[in-house]
């Protein structure tokens, strides 16, 4: 029996799954054809719209930016640039992302558009989520100091939609499962939006769930029985609520198909084999949906993660099947220049093989995934492939370059502390547990 490594390959499914669910509220500038001054510019936002369609990002980018040279109105910049911006975010080219809303942002604000000014901003901020700096995220959207009654309702849903991302990153449950409340509210009529608010809920009730947990354990700890006894049923209250979120969002997402049905049923077969509640037939037929869902998308970031996600979650007797899905997921990052999607790839194979107990083979996995992290950059991947080296040298017998690879994770963790160390219980309690044995031998 071959089984994925609890900690590293964990952790790196859990960030997979979340980077599925932060693209929930693009579409604010979809891609559609603009009214523009030419006849020229017309069909080449057109033919930028057909090919985005058929999942050909390259082409549609090489359309708009000709087309983008041509335009010479703010409305035909802004659909288009809105168009550039979704595209490079489907091959994981996030800066040039970012460089687009920028200038949607400073377009809107010098035209007074106080309505695309906000979307440009939870478009960006979207993105600094994408790359982990949460922070960021939060600082852009609080500067925006908006009447939210003013703004159209897809507006706000957006805006609740982004925040509640947010502050569930940073570890503030209670305000984010509020937010996304107020979301689904606005998200009547809207399945996509629907599924993926509901999906993202889900995620949130869980993960505070995992908090209350740890609670409950410290508590034991110190025989504090009544807390224990206070805590326990409010663990157990959020991981139905959990399960239900996400049920909902798989019968919703079910009319959509694509990335909206993978992303809720992966999350949903996370959470259920988490809480110990897996049905074998379920999981099988979940499993199944995927891997033709999977199948049927063209290449782009999301499927990447998709394949990951969906090879972590196979079950211990498929370990061809997890790699081959992986070996696929750093196939389409590197086709589409995804180097961050390639580090989750590389450093998930390096678990597998860790898992198999081929351990030269596993750190080869393992160094290149550092280095794809590094070349990014991306804190927020390197330190798993940092702590990950650490565990394979201790199964290697070489104390002494184990303990040399937890300084560095350390060293990278605590460059993003107020991103997620400071936050994720759990990671800085299976980290500790991970390295000071390695200390206590040295």
């Amino acid at each position: 029996m071959v089984r994925f490594p609890k900690l590293g390959v964990k952790v790196a499914v859990a960030i997979a799954t979340c980077l599925l669910g932060v693209l929930t509220w693009s579409g604010l500038f979809h891609p559609v054809p603009a009214q523009v001054v030419s006849q020229q510019t017309v069909d080449l936002v057109q033919q930028g719209v057909d090919r985005y369609a058929a999942g050909e990002w390259a082409a549609a980018i090489a359309l708009w930016e000709e087309a983008l040279q041509e335009a010479t109105t703010v409305e035909s910049e802004r659909v288009i640039r809105g168009n550039l911006a979704q595209a490079y975010r489907q091959v994981g080219q996030r800066d040039r992302a970012l460089n687009q809303w920028e200038r949607l942002s400073e377009l809107a604000e010098d035209s007074g558009d106080r309505a695309n000014e906000v979307a440009a901003t939870v478009e960006r901020a979207q993105v600094y989520g994408e790359l982990g700096q949460h922070r960021r995220a939060r600082a852009e959207l609080a500067a925006l100091e908006v009447d939210e009654s003013v703004l159209a309702p897809d507006v706000r849903m957006a805006l609740r939609g982004t925040w509640g991302n947010t502050l569930a990153a940073l570890g503030e449950y209670d305000e984010a499962i509020a937010s996304y409340q107020q979301s689904l509210d606005l998200s009547e009529g809207n399945p996509a939006a629907t599924a993926s608010t509901l999906n993202n809920l889900g995620n949130t009730y869980r993960s505070r769930a995992e908090r209350f947990r740890f609670q409950v354990e410290a508590a034991d700890a110190e025989g504090d029985f009544l807390e224990v006894e206070r805590l326990q049923p409010l663990a157990d209250a959020d991981d139905a609520a959990a399960i239900a979120a996400l049920e909902r969002s798989v019968a919703v997402a079910q009319s959509l198909g694509g990335i909206d049905e993978m992303r809720s049923r992966l999350n949903l077969m996370k959470l259920i084999s988490q809480v110990g509640d897996a049905d074998g037939a379920d999981m099988a037929e979940h499993r199944d949906r995927v891997r033709t869902l999977l199948s049927e998308l063209p290449d782009s970031t999301e499927k990447a993660y998709g394949e990951i996600a969906l090879a972590v979650a196979m079950p211990d007797t498929d370990p061809a099947e997890a790699q081959n899905w992986l070996t696929d997921a750093l196939r389409v990052s590197e086709e589409i220049g995804d180097r961050r999607a390639a580090s989750f790839a590389m450093g998930s194979l390096g678990g597998l093989y860790e898992a198999s107990q081929q351990y030269d083979t596993a750190m080869q996995w393992t160094r290149q995934a550092a280095f794809a992290a590094q070349s990014v950059p991306a804190a927020d991947s390197l330190y798993r492939w940092q702590w990950q080296s650490g565990r394979l040298l201790v199964a290697m017998g070489n104390v002494d370059g184990a303990q040399t690879a937890y300084r560095d994770a350390i060293a990278t963790l605590q460059s993003i502390r107020g991103d997620i160390v400071a936050v994720n219980q759990e990671l800085q309690f299976s980290f500790r547990d991970s390295v000071e044995p390695v200390y206590r031998e040295a």
